[in-house]
């Protein structure tokens, strides 16, 4: 995929200003942890940092000043940029690039890890309370990450929920439970699967995360997949 050099080059540039942004998300989960689907975007995330105006300047300046010799275009026509958030598109070889800096008012959770481009990583505890409070947009891909970090990370869905509500307080157990149950299974085919899922066994795990989340229990899929 010629997005991937793309986003590792511009990773780089970002890692050598040694800023506390860390990657999250579904381009962290693909990336780093499971390599399951294809994700185009890039987030960066730190939390509650008041310092977010000043890195958001260094970061702007710093991808300005490489786009001779990293050959790429930063559009300046499509930057947008509030109080805690900031989201550019970068444009290479008729690929584009989005990058979205967020300054998280939420609470994180978890232990970060370090990718080989020495780029903090967010942990999947983190990312799956995101995703939970995320379910609500009904995308096919928030669904797919909670699937296939619910396989291979040992969690409690009572903390893990609990912890979700700390950053969305309309995150309800119920709720989620009848989205997972009610997922329509032809809407895996509008995610870039690196390798094809069966969709029997997608379902059947899909309804024993539900069932677990609805029941208050660990998460047991993991237990049959570590």
């Amino acid at each position: 995929m010629k997005l991937y050099p793309f986003q590792d080059g511009i990773r780089k540039i970002l890692s050598e200003l040694n800023l506390p942004f860390y990657l999250t998300g579904g381009t962290a989960l693909s990336r780093f942890y499971f390599n399951h689907r294809y994700s185009d975007d890039l987030d960066f995330f730190v939390n509650d940092d008041n310092k977010f105006d000043e890195y958001c300047k260094l970061i702007f300046d710093e991808l300005v000043n490489a786009q001779a010799e990293f050959n790429f275009v930063l559009d300046r026509k499509s930057v947008s940029k509030a109080s805690n958030f900031m989201q550019l598109f970068l444009l290479k070889d008729n690929i584009e690039l989005k990058i979205d800096f967020v300054n998280d008012v939420a609470p994180h959770f978890g232990e970060f890890m370090f990718d080989s481009l020495s780029n903090r990583i967010d942990s999947l505890r983190n990312i799956l309370s995101n995703k939970f409070c995320a379910i609500y947009r009904f995308e096919p891909k928030d669904i797919a990450d909670i699937w296939i970090i619910c396989k291979s990370f040992n969690c409690d869905f009572v903390e893990i929920l609990s912890e979700a509500k700390l950053k969305d307080a309309s995150v309800d157990p119920v709720t989620i439970y009848d989205i997972l149950i009610s997922f329509p299974l032809d809407k895996l085919d509008l995610i870039k699967w690196v390798k094809e899922v069966d969709v029997e066994i997608f379902n059947k795990e899909l309804k024993i995360i539900a069932d677990d989340i609805f029941n208050g229990r660990k998460n047991s899929l993991a237990e049959i997949y570590i």
